[in-house]
C-alpha cells in the first residue's frame, strides 16, 4: 500500500512539474512574441522614415543628413518640423502619409513595449515563486530583462537604404 501511495505522489509531482514547465514555456513565448512585435513595428517605422526622407531629400539634402543622425522619437519630431519648415512638402500627400505612418508606428512601438514589460513581469513572477522556482531551476529558465531605453538603442536607429527618387517626382 505504501508503494502505491508513493507512486501516486511521485506521478502527481511529475505531472505538476510538467504543467509548470509548459506554463513557463508559454510565458517565455509571449515575451518573445512581444519582442518580435517591436521588431516588426521598428521595421515598418524604418520604411516609413525612409519614404519620408526620400521625399525630403529630393529638395532638402541638409535636413536629411541631420535626421539621419537622430534616433527614435527625435526623427519623428524632426520630420514634422521639416513639414512645417517647407509647406510645399507638408502639402504633398505621400509625405503626409509617410509621416502619419511613422507616428502610428511610434504609438504601436510604445504599446508593444508596455505589453512586453507586462509579459516579462508575468514570466519573471512565475519562475520566481516558490515552489515553481524549483521547477524553473531544474529546467534552467532564466529571468528576462525589462525593456528600457538603454536596451532599445539598437532597435531605435534607422538604416537609410537605397532611395529611388523617381517615385517621388511629380
Amino acid at each position: 500500500m505504501e508503494i502505491i501511495i508513493s507512486i501516486i505522489v511521485f506521478v502527481l509531482i511529475v505531472v505538476w512539474m510538467i504543467k509548470k514547465r509548459n506554463s513557463f514555456v508559454k510565458l517565455r513565448e509571449r515575451v518573445n512574441e512581444q519582442l518580435s512585435n517591436i521588431s516588426n513595428y521598428n521595421e515598418q517605422r524604418s520604411r516609413s522614415i525612409n519614404d519620408a526622407m526620400g521625399m525630403l531629400s529630393v529638395a532638402h539634402h541638409n535636413d536629411i543628413e541631420a535626421i539621419k543622425q537622430l534616433v527614435g522619437e527625435s526623427q519623428t519630431t524632426e520630420l514634422l518640423a521639416c513639414g512645417q519648415k517647407y509647406p510645399d512638402l507638408k502639402n504633398t500627400p505621400s509625405y503626409g502619409m509617410a509621416v502619419t505612418k511613422v507616428q502610428q508606428c511610434d504609438a504601436e512601438i510604445a504599446a508593444c513595449k508596455n505589453l512586453l514589460n507586462i509579459a516579462v513581469r508575468k514570466y519573471n513572477e512565475a519562475i520566481s515563486e516558490f515552489p515553481s522556482n524549483i521547477v524553473a531551476g531544474i529546467f534552467r529558465f532564466k529571468r528576462e530583462e525589462f525593456i528600457d531605453e538603454a536596451n532599445m538603442a539598437a532597435n531605435r536607429s534607422v538604416e537609410i537604404g537605397e532611395i529611388n527618387f523617381d517615385k517621388y517626382k511629380m
